[in-house]
């Protein structure tokens, strides 16, 4: 960020201190969002993030394991599926089994994310699943589980916007759920 000039303003940060873990639960417009919203919360937490390859044996990738990182596989939709048969990645007759591997995946994070939080660690999530690059659409539908999470483990959500316009970034960071 800093290298390529671009800047962070807080708009607001109505977050209160608490002895609860805290699940920072982040708008999504950009692939870089999981670093400005760490910049941004200035903490520790754990990062629930989807689709791994993308960071697989970069330095990003080895940087969020020292962090703490939870990967989870987002992509079980038809298209990507198809997408994996055409370029022979699995067969016709591992469809049912892939996507049950998918299923046991994001329990397994479920879990994890779980436990971080039980032992008072914070986590960072982004509750679309994905980055949101619908202009007209200022929030994708949510998945609940960041609310179960809180639910199960007393943790407090803090909603936290991100936008982005060309080099300047925004976040508004709002009060304790």
């Amino acid at each position: 960020r800093i290298a390529e000039g671009q800047e962070i303003t807080i708009i607001d940060d109505k977050r209160t201190k608490t002895n609860s873990p805290i699940i920072y639960a982040s708008a999504h417009c950009h692939p870089e969002d999981p670093s400005a919203a760490f910049e941004v919360i200035k903490k520790h937490a754990y990062l629930f993030l989807g689709d791994p390859e993308d960071v697989y044996q970069k330095i990003e990738g080895i940087l969020l394991d020292m962090n703490g990182v939870i990967y989870v596989e987002t992509r079980a939709k038809q298209t990507f599926i198809d997408e994996l048969l055409k370029e022979g990645l699995i067969k016709p007759e591992e469809v049912g089994s892939y996507k049950e591997i998918i299923k046991q995946d994001r329990k397994i994070a479920y879990h994890r994310a779980v436990e971080v939080l039980k032992s008072n660690t914070d986590l960072l999530i982004f509750p679309e699943g994905a980055v949101n690059l619908t202009p007209n659409l200022p929030v994708m539908k949510l998945f609940p589980g960041t609310v179960k999470m809180a639910l199960e483990t007393g943790a407090e959500i803090v909603p936290i916007a991100l936008e982005r316009y060309g080099k300047q970034i925004y976040a508004n960071v709002g009060e304790n759920i």
